[in-house]
């Protein structure tokens, strides 16, 4: 992460308004408060704080780039961590140049971070194929619309194109799961992947908490919609 924004982060992350030049130093644990100035101009060029009397600082509110990182963290709170870096943002850009790639056309020296942002943080989708791993990057999800906004990144694909061939992937994936077993299981997949897409806001919430896989929701999905299915029946 840069230092600068290390600070934001760190400034967004306290329950203070007013930070003097020797907290903003407390913060990023820097020996001698002269170190911290050079992050402080920068974060100033930039509007994302501002001096409010001499050695007093703070932070921006109306900034865009604070309201997504104030976002991100009350969505993945320490593991933002792992989002505002140059290397994730370097990932980022091979993601919206080809939204699904296999672990093998990622550089090696990526896989850490890239396993990390998919498990913890389900900007990226994530499924072993055979002895490769498919990373997918989640453009219908608002927190990786938040952070390829913050990082300027635009995509160079359509994204309902995207989630289409998504939805069809998963059911490919579905389809070969033993708990779908009749004969219809890779449409009753797709269909299911597809309400998951369409009410993305409380799936994703409901991921978030639980942890649950992409597969566990066809499940529940399913459940509701056969437990809607008989009570009409009644």
């Amino acid at each position: 992460m840069n230092k600068e924004i290390e600070l934001l982060v760190a400034m967004c992350n306290s329950n203070r308004n007013n930070f003097s030049a020797e907290d903003l130093a407390a913060l990023l644990k820097l020996k001698f408060v002269e170190g911290v100035y050079p992050y402080v101009r920068k974060l100033k060029e930039a509007t994302l704080i501002e001096q409010k009397e001499r050695g007093i600082y703070s932070i921006n509110e109306e900034s865009e780039k604070v309201v997504i990182i104030r976002f991100m963290l009350k969505v993945f709170g320490d593991e933002i961590d792992l989002l505002f870096t140059t290397h994730t943002k370097r990932v980022l850009e091979r993601f919206s140049i080809k939204p699904i790639l296999a672990a093998t056309e990622l550089p090696y020296s990526n896989l850490r971070l890239v396993k990390d942002i998919a498990k913890k943080t389900r900007i990226l989708y994530y499924k072993k194929e055979g002895n490769s791993t498919i990373y997918v990057l989640r453009t219908w999800e608002e927190p990786t619309q938040k952070l390829l906004e913050f990082f300027g990144i635009k995509l160079n694909f359509d994204p309902e194109e995207h989630k289409l061939r998504f939805t069809k992937l998963i059911s490919t994936f579905g389809a070969k799961q033993s708990h779908l077993k009749d004969g219809r299981s890779g449409e009753l997949a797709q269909l299911n992947m597809q309400a998951y897409l369409e009410g993305k806001d409380f799936i994703v919430n409901k991921l978030r908490v639980q942890a649950l896989s992409e597969l566990s929701v066809i499940d529940a999905l399913t459940s509701m919609k056969t437990k809607k299915g008989s009570a009409a029946l009644f």
